[in-house]
């Protein structure tokens, strides 16, 4: 690991890692992984939970899903965004 994931690393273990996804498996899935990581993480279902959760102020990343509707198939894409 180089020096600046090293640092990233030291920051985001004394804050939460936060995950908000619908779907049960991602968060649990996601859960495991962060935690193994060593780091702190709650998962929530849906946004509002996250935001009346109290955890926004000591929340050091955010991983949330965004389904994009494509084309007139209405397919959904999921993919996620990473706020630090």
């Amino acid at each position: 690991m180089d020096e600046g994931s090293t640092l990233l690393m030291a920051g985001l273990a004394k804050q939460i890692v936060a995950v908000v996804d619908d779907d049960p498996r991602v968060r649990e899935s996601l859960e495991s992984l962060i935690a193994s990581a060593g780091l702190t993480v709650c998962v929530f279902s849906r946004a509002e939970d996250f935001l009346r959760g109290g955890h926004l102020a000591a929340t050091g990343c955010l991983i949330t899903d965004v389904n994009e509707t494509i084309g007139k198939h209405h397919r959904k894409v999921k993919s996620w965004v990473i706020l630090t």
